[in-house]
């Protein structure tokens, strides 16, 4: 807890002392590379103070105050803070964990799949190390299997972002999210039925997602029903203000 709040304390006086340098050019009178110097130093020292917070309050238990630290890194990247924002991801991880070679336990794991995450994001070889490190130190966390589950997927297995889904629900019944990716795992392996029912599952829990209903359309597809392929569509691009989807 004393390390998250002088995290926090820390984000504050960076937010005063930096407030006039938020862009490039918001010192005209100052030459160019200094201004870029400063806008440099600022978005770095906020990126690294939100994941330090985001870890230190997932290790203290506080799993929302931690998604909504990781939420704010995540929102931090852009055009002017892109490659610099991957190399502080890199940084901050070897620091953060460099100091918790002897920590253990499922706060640690989640702490250690948020981690993963970003890493993932930057597309570092070893995220998906980190993330299997996480599973072994907290079998028990949904969102360990649901992290691994994602990243199968986009990377084409199918199959194992499967086991990895239903090892999530298994811990967690009711997520959406992890419906979804079942579901679309499923579809991948031609399993239709097994498609429908989770994004079915998935829509009845939060009928506002739109991800069931494009999986619902490509398993009314491949079935030959163009009809309710066309209805699930147009419920999805209403629901997702049209996703290329």
């Amino acid at each position: 807890m004393r390390a998250r709040v002088r995290f926090e304390q820390a984000l504050r006086l960076l937010d005063r002392a930096f407030e006039s340098v938020a862009e490039p050019n918001a010192q005209p009178k100052t030459n160019l590379r200094e201004q870029l110097r400063s806008y440099w130093l600022s978005m770095n020292g906020q990126q690294s103070l939100l994941e330090f917070a985001c870890f230190s309050a997932q290790l203290e238990g506080k799993d929302e105050l931690a998604e909504e630290y990781f939420n704010k890194v995540e929102a931090m990247r852009g055009p002017l803070w892109g490659r610099s924002w991957k190399e502080c991801v890199r940084q901050t991880h070897r620091i953060f964990f460099a100091n918790l070679r002897s920590a253990r336990g499922p706060r640690f794991g989640k702490a250690l799949t948020l981690a993963g995450r970003l890493l993932l994001d930057i597309r570092a070889p070893n995220g998906m190390a980190v993330l299997k490190r996480a599973r072994r130190i907290a079998p028990r966390e949904p969102a360990v299997h649901n992290a691994i589950a994602s990243y199968l997927l986009t990377h084409r297995d199918p199959g194992g972002a499967k086991r990895s889904a239903r090892a999530s629900l298994a811990l967690k019944p009711d997520q959406p999210a992890v419906l979804i990716d079942l579901a679309t795992a499923e579809w991948m392996l031609a399993r239709l039925d097994a498609a429908s029912s989770a994004a079915r599952k998935a829509t009845t829990l939060d009928p506002l997602l739109p991800g069931p209903h494009g999986i619902l359309a490509l398993v009314a597809l491949e079935s030959g029903d163009v009809v309710s392929a066309v209805r699930e569509a147009e419920i999805g691009n209403n629901l997702s203000k049209q996703h290329p989807l």
